[in-house]
């Protein structure tokens, strides 16, 4: 709970009177009090309860507020995603910093708003670059302005102990490639701007150093060198690949994998499902069967584009106005509500 004060009361000797402290707000507690409606309120109670992993026994109130609670944008695209399968249609994330409680979700979800969204992604077909999303337009301006940092480096990466079978492992990085059109991305500059370039997939050797001959500590050290240098050695973003894969063997079974990703194709969220694909590829293809995983609809070339021509002149000249009404006079005083309506400009 916060509690704002003009200033905090003090004891004789200058410390924090903490006895002379106001109670906070017993507003929360209320809020709590008024269960869900039965329904699509509960359910999205329940799902707000297992996601914020909150106690067994603290149900959430149908006022509730998802990111008072504790939800962040990574937790609310984990919510959004369970009730885009309990209710077998896309949920746009936008909606829940709009209807961040159980009442105001449920409402919206049983009327949703009209205008495009995510669910109105489409694969575009059209041969070409793709222009980059506005995050990746922030990280390729700051590698053209600082080039040669692995400030944006992911490294992941992976302890291996038990049998292995090396071949398999890069045929199931090679199908990771294949499927992720990101992973082989490359970014220029054409007129201008940046565009990304899609290279061709073809399969890719999977390097390994050996170093299960040298002495125990001696193996150590350069096994510590090698994922250090690997995680701090830059990528170009112009030429490619953003993902860099190097195994280090250390014993006949035991085994380092050293993965290192550009954030401009990939973010923590990816890497997680990066590593349950590989997972299910590997254990596929070491028993002899085909990939287990579905064909991917769109790409994220297709969410760049979506992304642009949902952000339109006029809508981007709404969204710059509200922030510059909200923000005021830039001292703070007109930063009432705690979020906006919709997305923020360049999310």
């Amino acid at each position: 709970a916060l509690v704002v004060l003009d200033r905090l009361p003090l004891t004789r000797n200058g410390k924090v009177d903490r006895a002379s402290l106001p109670a906070p707000d017993a507003a929360p507690a209320d809020l709590a009090a008024e269960p869900p409606a039965p329904g699509l309120e509960s359910l999205v109670a329940g799902f707000f309860q297992s996601v914020l992993q909150l106690p067994a026994g603290r149900a959430v109130g149908r006022h509730e507020d998802f990111f008072a609670l504790g939800g962040s944008s990574l937790t609310g695209a984990v919510l959004v995603n369970r009730l885009q399968k309990a209710l077998g249609d896309a949920v746009p994330v936008a909606l829940l910093f709009d209807a961040p409680t159980p009442a105001a979700l449920a409402a919206r979800l049983d009327r949703p708003a009209a205008g495009p969204g995510p669910g109105d992604l489409r694969p575009d077909l059209t041969a070409g670059p793709a222009p980059l999303s506005f995050p990746q337009e922030r990280l390729w301006f700051l590698d053209r302005l600082t080039p040669g940092t692995a400030l944006y480096n992911i490294p992941g990466p992976l302890r291996l102990r038990g049998p292995l079978d090396v071949a398999v492992l890069a045929r199931a990085f090679d199908e990771i490639r294949r499927r992720h059109a990101v992973l082989r991305t490359r970014f220029e500059e054409r007129d201008g701007a940046g565009v990304q370039v899609v290279d061709p997939w073809h399969p890719r050797p999977l390097p390994v150093v050996d170093l299960a001959g040298l002495p125990e500590p001696a193996r150590c050290d350069a096994a510590a060198r090698l994922t250090a240098a690997e995680a701090a050695r830059p990528f170009d973003l112009g030429r490619g690949p953003l993902l860099r894969v190097l195994l280090l063997r250390l014993a006949g079974d035991e085994h380092r994998l050293l993965q290192t990703v550009h954030h401009v194709v990939s973010d923590g969220w990816s890497v997680r499902v990066m590593q349950r694909e590989l997972t299910a590829l590997y254990a596929a293809f070491a028993s002899g069967r085909p990939s287990p995983l579905p064909a991917l609809p769109v790409q994220y070339t297709d969410f760049a584009r979506w992304q642009r021509q949902r952000l339109t002149d006029a809508e981007t000249a709404r969204q710059v106005d509200y922030w510059r009404r909200r923000l005021g006079d830039g001292t703070g005083n007109d930063l009432g509500q705690r979020r906006p309506p919709n997305c923020v400009v360049g999310a």
